[in-house]
């Protein structure tokens, strides 16, 4: 989270290089996987810091095994940490455009990559258009999130 991510981007192009991961979707799930850990782990970590032990040793104490402790009360305790985890993961790797030029080569296109040839190439609404319906899901969201913290409330 420190280090630039032209640093990081640069890095992982020199490990994946010779690891022959350049252009691949393999290698930039990877990266983006790699870039994505610190924020996982503060927001999961953050979640579990309040996390009650004796609801897993109890329901360990009435028979249940360890899988079905995770699936059945650890994991719906830690459910919004891992959602937010994951919309974390997504915007960051939605933003990351040095990490896709890197590692993307001549066969990948994702949408960072695309919208940045675009505004440097043509003149096409499209761009326009995406950084619409990002602005109206960030605002409906917010909407969203807003009315269910009132309706919490009351």
């Amino acid at each position: 989270m420190i280090i630039p991510i032209i640093v990081t981007a640069f890095a992982v192009y020199g490990i994946f290089a010779k690891l022959r991961l350049i252009g691949t979707t393999t290698g930039m799930v990877l990266a983006h996987s790699l870039i994505c850990i610190p924020y996982v782990v503060l927001v999961t970590t953050a979640n579990l810091y309040r996390f009650d032990l004796s609801l897993e040793m109890a329901a360990r104490n009435l028979g249940a095994n360890a899988i079905k402790t995770f699936f059945r009360v650890t994991l719906p305790i830690i459910k919004p940490a891992v959602l937010a985890s994951g919309i974390f993961c997504f915007i960051i790797s939605l933003d990351d455009l040095v990490l896709a030029l890197f590692l993307a080569g001549s066969t990948r296109m994702t949408l960072p990559l695309r919208m940045f040839s675009d505004i440097q190439f043509s003149i096409d609404p499209v761009v326009a258009a995406a950084s619409t319906v990002f602005i109206a899901m960030a605002v409906g969201t917010i909407f969203f999130l807003s009315l269910a913290r009132k309706e919490r409330k009351h």
